[in-house]
């Protein structure tokens, strides 16, 4: 029994100096509470952010923490918890305190809105808020820190998106209220310079289409050409060396023939001259047969 006692008392020190980690969700510009369970400060031994340890000083009741290189937290008591104010969308992570032998941990979560536009090439665009959030909201649109007429867009999903029926110039404001108050996004300025039709399958289809009728039809207006111009030119072939050598024999052959022709060969040709008809005026009166 001696042995196991310092076990088990090990194995629950364990079990209590280390929480499950929780998460807290809160709006930009609200505050976060941390439920540590402290009475001071004192009792607050070390303070860890995304993994990065953090230097920490008191000053006015008010726990001053630089952790890494981000910018300075001030952390506040309240009723035991440590109290974050004015958060930021910079300060989510989590966040690890060490007092009286026992870590906690947190997950801190910061909901800003965001806005995304989107442009199309008939000349419209769409403007979403997007709020990743559960709680009840509602949502206003500023153009140059003025309410976004209903004729200058359509405004669709409860306010969350606004169709632009053309480029409107100015500065658009997405405002969320909630029940703890309200935020704003970041002002954006709409440009579509409707150059960026490839992020559309539906014209990357047609832009191929249109180039391989293009390439067709070249092709065919080419090969129309070519026969138009075989018809209207007869080429004639270039002999060869051999075939021009072929026909110097044959030529002197066929003039030998023509000087000495064989008897039979030579009345024939006489009676071929008879049966042509005589040229009137012509020299073929002066010639008689014998």
């Amino acid at each position: 029994m001696d042995f196991i006692s310092p076990f088990i008392l090990q194995c629950l020190l364990v079990i209590t100096t280390v929480t499950a980690d929780s998460t807290i969700g809160v709006f930009s510009g609200s505050s976060a509470k941390f439920p540590v369970e402290v009475e001071s400060f004192r009792n607050v031994q070390k303070m860890i952010w995304n993994n990065n340890n953090c230097s920490t000083t008191m000053k006015n009741d008010i726990l001053l923490a630089k952790c890494h290189s981000s910018s300075e937290r001030r952390l506040e008591l309240d009723n035991g918890s440590l109290v974050l104010r004015s958060v930021e969308k910079e300060d989510e992570g989590k966040y690890q305190f060490f007092f009286n032998d026992t870590e906690v941990l947190y997950t801190l979560k910061v909901f800003e809105p965001i806005i995304d536009a989107r442009c199309f090439p008939n000349g419209t665009a769409d403007l979403t808020c997007d709020m990743d959030s559960n709680e009840s909201m509602t949502f206003e649109w500023l153009l140059n820190n003025s309410r976004l007429n209903a004729h200058e867009a359509c405004i669709k999903d409860g306010g969350k998106k606004v169709r632009l029926e053309k480029s409107v110039p100015g500065e658009f404001v997405c405002k969320v209220k909630h029940d703890h108050g309200s935020l704003r996004t970041r002002p954006i300025v709409l440009s579509c310079s409707y150059g960026d039709l490839l992020q559309y399958p539906w014209f990357i289809y047609i832009l191929a289409g249109c180039a391989g009728a293009a390439a067709i039809l070249v092709a065919v207006v080419s090969s129309l050409i070519c026969c138009c111009m075989r018809r209207k030119h007869k080429f004639l072939p270039v002999p060869s060396e051999e075939e021009k050598d072929d026909g110097i024999t044959m030529s002197v052959v066929s003039s030998e023939g023509v000087k000495s022709p064989p008897n039979g060969d030579h009345v024939e040709a006489q009676a071929a001259q008879i049966d042509c008809p005589p040229m009137p005026g012509g020299p073929s009166d002066l010639f008689y047969v014998r």
